[in-house]
């Protein structure tokens, strides 16, 4: 198993349609996958507005639409349609994961892929087709295996991120249960159940990391 990490800066985005976007966001985090196809994706995104710049006017970005708004105000979360084709290569190419959150900050992209190492090879020689990255970082899985998030299935780490940056750990919650499940389209129990196995796996890699840290101390 192999990851990269892709990077395409503001001004090498410059000369793209992000440019537009820049204008309106400051930020959108992609939260998850709603739903996939060779055409796009429909992706739960959280988004920080530029001052005086709302929902509204995304309507002007050439490859987004807006599918749902208001599912979580205070979070300014919202569901969109994205076409971009960036997005539909990696919506359509094999063997690869891309994995969330992932982000377009400040004019830039800050992209994360995992897959196996000839479909990685394959993808990043496409996305330079479209624009060639600022920055590519290759490495292997196999050297992180203290990584918390290779422990999870994609849906477990997509149900324990959205409860832990959405406040469903706070006090008081500012998320439900039944909240975060109707964001990914599944059932309450469903989504209890994937949160419940990445809180044991997360509960059971703190444990190793202490018994680590401490059996390194004493060394």
């Amino acid at each position: 198993m192999r990851e990269v990490s892709l990077t395409w800066d503001s001004a090498c985005l410059s000369t793209t349609n992000f440019v537009e976007l820049s204008e309106i966001v400051e930020s959108i985090q992609v939260i998850a996958h709603l739903e996939i196809s060779p055409l796009g994706v429909k992706q739960l995104v959280s988004i920080k507005f530029k001052p005086g710049k709302s929902t509204s006017d995304l309507d002007s970005i050439t490859f987004l639409s807006l599918v749902d708004t208001d599912l979580q105000p205070s979070n300014n979360l919202v569901a969109i349609w994205n076409n971009h084709p960036l997005v539909a290569l990696s919506s359509s190419a094999q063997d690869i994961h891309i994995i969330p959150p992932y982000r377009f900050e400040n004019g830039a992209i800050f992209l994360k892929v995992r897959g196996l190492p000839k479909a990685i090879s394959e993808f990043v020689k496409l996305s330079e087709l479209w624009m060639k990255p600022t920055d590519v970082k290759v490495s292997d899985i196999e050297v992180h295996q203290s990584s918390l998030y290779q422990n999870m299935t994609e849906r477990q780490h997509e149900c324990f991120a959205l409860a832990s940056q959405y406040g469903y750990y706070d006090e008081p919650k500012r998320i439900t249960i039944a909240g975060m499940a109707s964001l990914l389209n599944i059932s309450r129990s469903t989504f209890q159940e994937h949160l419940k196995n990445a809180e044991q796996i997360a509960l059971r890699w703190l444990t190793e990391q202490f018994v680590f840290d401490q059996e390194t101390t004493n060394d």
